[in-house]
């Protein structure tokens, strides 16, 4: 398929090779598809494998029972996955509701995840990263700004934090978390704790524990780097039967 303008595709065991179309509106089953450049995508896709070479605008896709892969950056997806393999160059914003499903990649401004279930989540370097997961690994190189996440039965697992990060969040159940933060970072940690191990940045300052024996709760304050300039970055971790290395 050459250029054109636009296409509007209902694709049944097809293999359809495609150069650069601005608008693709696509309906693919027992597919396999290939585009070049393009702007919009609105894709439905069943036991289908897709590549695109750029998106400069945005994509929306339910995507079931396939391999999906960008090869270069670009800006938005909103993606609906189930026991989907989803690997990407740099993307601005991601919107992610996922099934049994991966997503490998590069770096991505804004992530957002209506739902991970039992997914698998590895990327290079997020800005922003907020949601809900259940049964899902969490793995990042980098973490540079924002963190708001909710787990069940997973794992988080963050290489660095940026030093300039501005506030970390977790609500935690029987869920590993280790975070490597940058030395230079300035902020100030709550962690409220029930039978979780905790091991601590080595530069801990001002420690204030309280322990409740009833309930083996203990919950944990200070700061780390306070004396040097600056306003203090946020962590904040609630764990229920977990382990946290925080380092």
């Amino acid at each position: 398929l050459g250029n054109a303008p636009k296409a509007d595709l209902n694709l049944f065991k097809a293999k359809l090779k495609a150069m650069n179309i601005p608008i693709i509106e696509a309906k693919a089953n027992y597919s396999n598809l290939e585009f070049n450049n393009t702007n919009t995508v609105n894709l439905t896709a069943f036991k289908t494998d897709a590549v695109f070479n750029s998106i400069s605008s945005k994509m929306s896709s339910n995507f079931r029972y396939g391999d999906l892969e960008i090869k270069e950056n670009s800006n938005d997806l909103e993606l609906v996955a189930f026991k989907a393999k989803i690997n990407s160059k740099d993307l601005k914003q991601v919107e992610l509701n996922a099934s049994y499903s991966s997503l490998e990649g590069g770096n991505v401004s804004i992530l957002n995840l209506t739902k991970a279930f039992q997914s698998q989540l590895s990327l290079a370097e997020v800005g922003e990263l907020r949601g809900n997961s259940k049964y899902s690994p969490i793995k990042l190189d980098k973490l540079t700004k924002n963190l708001e996440l909710s787990t069940f039965k997973g794992s988080v697992d963050i290489a660095e934090v940026n030093a300039d990060f501005t506030n970390i969040r977790l609500v935690t159940k029987y869920t590993d978390i280790g975070m490597n933060f940058n030395p230079n970072s300035k902020y100030s940690l709550e962690a409220k704790t029930i039978y979780t191990s905790l091991n601590m940045p080595k530069n801990f300052q001002n420690l204030n524990i309280e322990t409740n024996h009833g309930n083996h709760q203990n919950n944990f304050k200070g700061d780390v780097n306070s004396n040097m300039e600056g306003s203090n970055s946020q962590v904040y971790i609630d764990s229920f039967q977990g382990k946290l290395n925080l380092q």
